[in-house]
């Protein structure tokens, strides 16, 4: 919980553990083994596999090669496949070609405006706003300082 004093603290159902205290614009730990977790058993492929953001098996694999430090790493892959490693790096397949675009100009037009723009352009704009007929796909964009 992050309180208003600027303290960080651990509640659980019997107990409540202060983690840290806000120094200016930081957070700064007060017990040093606050975040470390005993895990014994964990395997070191799945250890690095985490800490380096869910690296293919093949990346992970050669790293002892490249890396001053893992030459005596275990890295056995589990027979498993982490499963946020499908969902994370599944495709979607492309939308369909549009089957209901309209044939006469101006017929249908779409429009979006973009901004605020935090560095403005050199004339000082800092929202684009744009119009796409969608019979020709001819667009326009126009450079707005205000919205």
């Amino acid at each position: 919980m992050f309180k208003r004093s600027g303290t960080v603290e651990l509640i659980s159902d019997d107990s409540c553990q202060e983690l840290g205290r806000a120094v200016g614009d930081t957070y700064q730990l007060v017990t040093p083994g606050a975040l470390v977790a005993e895990a014994p058993n964990i395997n070191e492929y799945v250890l690095w596999h985490h800490r380096l953001g869910h690296p293919s098996r093949k990346t992970l694999l050669e790293l002892p090669k490249h890396v001053i430090g893992l030459e005596k790493a275990r890295l056995t892959p589990p027979g498993n496949v982490y499963e946020g490693c499908i969902y994370g790096k599944s495709h979607c397949l492309p939308f369909d070609a549009a089957s209901n675009r309209t044939e006469e100009i101006l017929g249908r037009v779409h429009t979006d405006l973009c901004g605020p723009i935090l560095t403005p352009s050199v004339g000082g704009a800092r929202y684009i706003l744009t119009f796409i007929d969608d019979a020709t796909r001819y667009t326009k964009a126009y450079f707005l300082k205000p919205k």
